[in-house]
């Protein structure tokens, strides 16, 4: 390739590989030097691969310990992929010439990165040495990681797995590099892979970088996973007795626990496990593995004399109280760290389904309610100070599906149960909210004035006015934009123009999240049916146009998001009801304007319906489309509704089948079964129309 013209200007070989090679250019037009990742073969999936590696890296955020991606192409036939270019080495090249305190804060600064990567639902697999380079761009910031401009950066995402590529590895297929896989990795078991493989692969790292040999080490390689499977990981300072003067025994104990068999034994995240090693550097005391002193006490007690027995007996029953309350604080701690992260890998498994193109994502959000299940079927065995985390963690996930009925119950529990953090605080009031707009919904179709009222006010109660107080308290939850917190609850509170303000501001700082334009788009659906209800059309046709602006921006950032596409039907269905029930009185209920209502809408919900094909709310909404054109044929185009109404009876019938103790779609069923009726009296005076009111009764 050396001396061959592309994109990138001549490219220079850089390294080579069984798999592929590895080029230098530069990229004239951004005047930088870029690497060429080249594929030696045409095979389709190492081709595969090399799209994957490259999508990974690209939807992840910016982050100066990850490997940029720039593009991908095809040159004469061979794929290839444009990266960051990084000069340096890989870490085992010069690892002996760093000191200790360099190798560990190289490994906590890419565990801090790999937060980022467990963030977005993906597991790496392949973290060793070889694939952390070690730049020398003189980008340290003065800080604690100024290593004389030393700056190590995670490369080859191209074995990384998420529940949704596990297609792409055949079960029981090793991928990765054995002398660095996790127990569970080695067995090949997709459902056990998570976080903590990753962190097993960053302990035998670090040991490696440490000691210079792998924790298990075998002449044979089926020996080697025997010792990863079977062996105990021997202590670093056993390994090496010279380190003793560098290694603390705090730094040992940090080691080892990555390398525990059992990934619950492990950190409970990446960046658990970075503030350990920081502690380290700062000869500060360590939040794992602390000896039990205790049992120190306890053996010095023994050899006090008779006279002194009572107070030795007081001493211990006190020593033991406090190694009680110890245990309780060691738990709860690695409880949250744990079940944080399994939080975490949750809500990314879906942020990124739904960040993808328009699909149906039932597969994805089945995997999600399965694991739900599976650790509902754990609380009853989980110790007391771990119930809480373990509670708040199903919480985040039932609410990652929208299930604010199942989110609130568990986020609830935590919450009583201790867990009292602003994450916690931040995802139950989020979950009332939703369990508010449903009730909110459930009141706005209630036939009678003071029953819709009486629901109304009820749904305030019990949902919106907690889920504002919850709000409140979760404003410093990690993951939030205040200004996102404060326009939810500006809505809750009805101050429909303030909320919009603050959720544009919110916009503004976080361009690539989708849910401010999906709140703008919700507070001004409210602001529409208001309006409405208010007599106000002008007001009211312009937020409903707003509304449909607000939805379908988010849902170009997020064509798979269910909430978001359900959202945006629901608002076309109010614009075809709102213009039905105003045919004639202006431009916006003209007969055009209605006939593109119609058919908006139904763009709109069978969108939805192929994100989620069995949702009972978009066939009751597709439902909603026949009642309000029946009524249009019927009273203002003097037409025979009874065929619409037919089509809407089928599609409620199939939404009561998926949901048959939901009263409002049977509602929508005996609407339309009025309607029937209506049109039969109208129409066909002579036949008696009681015979169908018989689904209108509600």
């Amino acid at each position: 390739m050396s001396g061959e013209r592309i994109d990138y200007g001549t490219a220079v070989p850089l390294s080579s590989g069984g798999a592929g090679e590895v080029y230098k250019a530069y990229d004239a037009k951004l005047g930088r030097h870029v690497a060429l990742k080249f594929l030696r073969s045409d095979d389709p999936a190492q081709v595969r691969r090399l799209a994957r590696e490259a999508r990974t890296q690209a939807n992840l955020p910016t982050h100066p310990n990850l490997c940029a991606i720039y593009g991908v192409g095809d040159y004469e036939g061979r794929p290839y992929m444009a990266m960051e270019h990084i000069a340096g080495e890989a870490l085992d090249a010069v690892a002996q010439t760093l000191s200790v305190a360099q190798r560990v804060r190289a490994i906590a600064q890419i565990a801090e990165a790999l937060s980022i990567v467990h963030a977005a639902g993906l597991v790496h697999r392949d973290i060793k040495p070889a694939n952390i380079v070690l730049a020398r761009d003189g980008d340290g910031d003065g800080g604690e990681d100024a290593d004389h401009g030393l700056r190590p950066v995670l490369v080859d995402f191209g074995t990384v797995w998420s529940a949704d590529l596990r297609t792409l590895t055949r079960l029981g297929q090793f991928v990765g590099t054995p002398a660095y896989m996790a127990p569970e990795q080695v067995r090949g078991g997709h459902d056990a892979l998570g976080p903590a493989a990753d962190i097993y692969a960053l302990g035998a790292t670090l040991f490696h970088l440490l000691t210079g040999r792998l924790p298990f080490a075998a002449d044979q390689p089926i020996e080697a996973l025997r010792q990863v499977l079977d062996d105990e990981a021997p202590r670093l300072r056993a390994v090496r007795p010279d380190l003793a003067a560098d290694v603390s025994i705090d730094l040992e104990r940090v080691v080892l626990r990555c390398l525990a068999k059992d990934p619950a034994d492990r950190y409970g995240s990446t960046a658990a496990l970075a503030a350990d090693l920081r502690r380290c550097l700062r000869r500060e005391p360590i939040a794992a593995g602390r000896p039990r002193w205790n049992t120190h006490l306890m053996r010095r007690l023994r050899r006090l004399k008779l006279p002194l027995r009572a107070l030795a007996a007081l001493l211990a029953l006190a020593a033991l109280a406090l190694g009680l309350i110890a245990h309780r604080w060691h738990v709860r701690r690695d409880a949250v760290q744990r079940y944080d992260a399994l939080a975490q890998s949750l809500e990314g498994v879906l942020r990124a389904e739904y960040m993808s193109a328009p699909h149906d994502v039932r597969p994805a959000r089945q995997r999600v309610r399965a694991r739900l299940d599976a650790l509902q079927t754990t609380l009853a065995d989980a110790p007391g100070p771990a119930r809480g985390p373990l509670q708040g963690a199903i919480g985040r996930g039932a609410l990652a599906l929208d299930d604010g009925a199942m989110a609130a119950h568990h986020l609830r529990a935590a919450w009583n149960a201790g867990h009292r953090t602003p994450t916690i605080a931040y995802a139950l009031g989020r979950a009332l909210g939703l369990r508010y707009a449903a009730a909110l919904d459930r009141a706005r179709q209630m036939l009678q004035p003071a029953a819709r009222a009486a629901a109304a006010a009820d749904a305030a109660r019990r949902y919106r006015d907690p889920a504002r107080a919850f709000l409140e308290r979760g404003r410093s939850a990690p993951s939030t934009a205040p200004a996102y917190v404060e326009a939810t609850l500006l809505f809750y509170e009805g101050r429909y123009d303030a909320a919009l303000d603050a959720a544009r501001r919110a916009r503004d700082v976080l361009p690539w999240r989708h849910e401010a334009d999906e709140l703008i788009g919700t507070i001004q659906r409210e602001r529409a049916a208001q309006a409405f209800l208010e007599g106000d059309d002008h007001t009211a046709w312009r937020a409903d146009r707003a509304a449909g602006v607000a939805y379908r921006t988010a849902m170009r950032s997020a064509g798979s998001d269910p909430r978001v596409a359900l959202g945006a039907c629901r608002q076309r269905v109010a614009a075809l009801g709102n213009g039905v029930g105003r045919a004639g009185a202006s431009f916006e209920t003209s007969a055009p304007a209605l006939v593109a209502y119609r058919d908006a809408a139904r763009v709109a919900c069978r969108r939805a319906r192929l994100l989620r094909p069995d949702d009972p709310q978009i066939f009751d909404q597709l439902a909603q489309i026949q009642r309000h054109w029946a009524v249009y044929q019927l009273w203002v185009l003097d037409e025979d509704p009874r065929a619409t109404v037919n089509r809407g009876r089928a599609l409620c019938g199939r939404a009561i089948d998926r949901a048959p103790r939901d009263p409002l779609l049977r509602q929508t069923c005996g609407q339309l079964a009025v309607i029937r009726a209506q049109a039969l009296q109208v129409r066909m005076p002579a036949v008696d129309p009681r015979p169908g009111l018989d689904e209108a009764q509600l």
